[in-house]
């Protein structure tokens, strides 16, 4: 799936959730049969709380449409964050 590119915080949140959900959509579509959906995380910029709940949010609704996703390429704030929030444990990584 096309990654995020450039920052991801709390002003973003929203419209970032919605354009990954619809490429979710556009990805099932196109791998009826695929278990598991790479999202390469490279070019996300600057992260903060938000960026983490997007990130959850669409593992969410992924498993709503069948399949898992993998983050590729996890910048290490975003990672920080999921540890201090406790919730690394449910990021699966590439």
């Amino acid at each position: 799936m096309r990654a995020f590119v450039g920052p991801l915080t709390r002003d973003l949140a929203n419209a970032a959730l919605a354009m990954a959900q619809s490429e979710l959509l556009v990805w099932r579509a196109e791998n009826p049969q695929g278990l598991k959906c790479s999202v390469d995380l490279t070019n996300l910029e600057r992260v903060d709380t938000s960026a983490l709940a997007v990130v959850l949010g669409l593992q969410r609704y992924a498993r709503s449409l069948g399949f898992e996703l993998v983050w590729a390429a996890m910048p290490a704030a975003l990672l920080e964050l999921a540890k201090l929030s406790s919730v690394d444990r449910l990021l699966a990584r590439a």
